[in-house]
């Protein structure tokens, strides 16, 4: 189980992303270190929201096929 709820990351990600701020301000409004913001953006950035849902380990088919529909729906690649 992750530290930190979808709703905490996805508002981290959303500062970066959305409102522009670097990784540094957005840990510093989040009180969540940057390293697991760096992790989050780039996830957010490959698959969308639904990339924040990646978590060590193995994952179910729902989420192997909404991955799969995301990369395809978006011209996206492995490579």
């Amino acid at each position: 189980m992750s530290k930190y709820s979808y709703e905490e990351e996805l508002a981290a990600v959303e500062l970066v992303v959305t409102e522009n701020l670097s990784t540094y301000e957005a840990a510093k409004v989040s009180g969540i270190p940057r390293a697991p913001i760096l992790r989050w953006v780039e996830r957010y950035k490959q698959f969308g929201p639904e990339g924040l849902l990646i978590k060590h380990g193995s994952y179910d088919g729902a989420f192997k096929i909404s991955v799969i529909e995301y990369m395809h729906d978006n011209n996206l690649s492995l490579f």
